[in-house]
């Protein structure tokens, strides 16, 4: 079985690791809403934003330290804007760089997920030697329909020359783990109505080296300015269904079903340390509170009673920003204070 590092089925491969065994798994990390191409898919549109208020560096470092204290075993940096530009380039305030190598420092996984533009031969030394998995957003190869999903900055050919490079070094320690065979270096695809049928050539592409993920699109965000891109959507989940399943997607004793590993086992703060339900459901904050403000404890205890309300009354698919009662449990449940607006 193909196993990504720092994904469930990584940890679920002992005991001694399993999900839910500790008070905290996953600490997911939003960096400022700043990026250098702006998809037609986006949960944000980080390219349309002026962040302020960002958690600095120590302000982070303070965060990881309550979430180590939880037994966190994963850092995801997932959004809202691109993670590249704050390993080099936007550092003066916030330095991610300096963040993964404290993360690293304390023998705690980094997850990254990247358009992979910036991914350059630096930035793959940099996160290979520090333990950081990567998951490169990847949906076409054919240049102008990359373009076209991708826009800003986009640039295929310097992505794949990227994806050669990170290949040749992260292929460096794939793990044989009895039946499983452990990576660290990922294409994740997200599936729409207009590139499900990529996904053939995406798995491909992957080969033996490279984990391959896909899951589909979710109508959050500035997607639902692209609503083209939903026009077969029944056929983009039975295309996802039927390739793989979602490499966040696991199965959850307590409900009796899957959901999501960063929703059920995380703990989600945006750029700025407000808490969310989830890493990508934006809608839900200032609901639960800024780490700046309130205690750890209070916050995680917060966001799981949320989380709960959601499996209890609104579950219908394992993510929640995917599920057709999102909408109802946001209606209902989710109180913004008038000074937060």
């Amino acid at each position: 079985m193909d196993v990504l590092k720092g994904m469930p089925n990584f940890f679920n491969l002992k005991n001694k690791t399993r999900l839910g065994r500790r008070s905290l798994d996953f600490l997911m990390l939003n960096v400022p809403p700043v990026c250098n191409y702006d998809c037609e898919k986006c949960f944000t549109s980080a390219t349309k934003k002026n962040p302020e208020k960002f958690l600095r560096t120590k302000e982070v470092k303070n965060l990881i330290d309550a979430a180590e204290q939880k037994g966190i075993q994963c850092v995801c940096l997932l959004g809202e804007g691109e993670p590249l530009l704050f390993i080099d380039k936007m550092t003066k305030e916030v330095n991610y760089k300096e963040i993964i190598k404290y993360i690293n420092s304390k023998n705690i996984i980094t997850l990254i997920a990247t358009n992979g533009l910036l991914l350059n031969k630096k930035n793959v030394d940099f996160l290979y030697e520090n333990n950081v998995s990567i998951a490169i957003s990847l949906d076409t190869l054919e240049k102008n329909e990359y373009k076209k999903i991708y826009r800003g900055a986009a640039n295929l050919n310097k992505v794949m020359k990227n994806i050669e490079y990170a290949r040749k070094i992260y292929s460096k320690d794939i793990e044989k783990r009895d039946a499983n065979i452990i990576k660290r270096l990922c294409i994740h695809m997200t599936v729409t109505s207009n590139n499900y049928m990529n996904i053939p050539k995406m798995i491909e592409l992957c080969g033996d080296d490279i984990y391959f993920d896909c899951e589909h699109i979710a109508q959050v965000g500035v997607a639902n300015e692209n609503p083209e891109i939903y026009r077969e959507y029944q056929s983009c989940i039975e295309a996802c269904n039927n390739a793989k399943k979602a490499m966040v997607r696991t199965y959850v004793p307590e409900i009796s079903g899957d959901a999501c590993c960063y929703l059920y086992y995380g703990f989600a703060v945006t750029h700025d340390g407000e808490v969310l339900v989830d890493t990508h459901a934006l809608d839900t904050k200032y609901s639960i509170g800024n780490v700046r403000n309130e205690n750890f404890d209070y916050l995680l205890n917060k966001a799981r009673k949320m989380r709960d309300m959601y499996f209890k009354k609104y579950d219908c698919h394992y993510c929640i920003i995917r599920s057709e009662k999102y909408e109802a449990f946001l209606k209902e449940q989710i109180k913004i204070p008038f000074t937060a607006l």
